[in-house]
């Protein structure tokens, strides 16, 4: 059914972060890395890409609570 629905990922780790987010009155978000694909779980031969994605993201993610940070010490 979800592959007919066009998924391409799932996560199920985050769910309790947006919760709580939104029961504390929290910004929240999630960055992802795919560590698979539809019909393979952590391929040997895509482990370099995964952890060049892991790497980028963590950049992101840093650099976007950084900016909220400055934000909020602005206002």
């Amino acid at each position: 059914m979800l592959v007919d629905a066009g998924v391409v990922s799932v996560e199920m780790e985050s769910d309790t972060l947006f919760v709580l987010g939104a029961y504390r009155g929290w910004r929240t978000g999630a960055l992802y890395a795919s560590d698979g694909t539809p019909t393979e779980i952590k391929p040997e031969w895509g482990e370099e890409d995964f952890r060049k994605g892991e790497e980028n993201a963590i950049l992101v993610a840093l650099r976007a609570m950084r900016a909220l940070a400055s934000s909020d010490s602005t206002v």
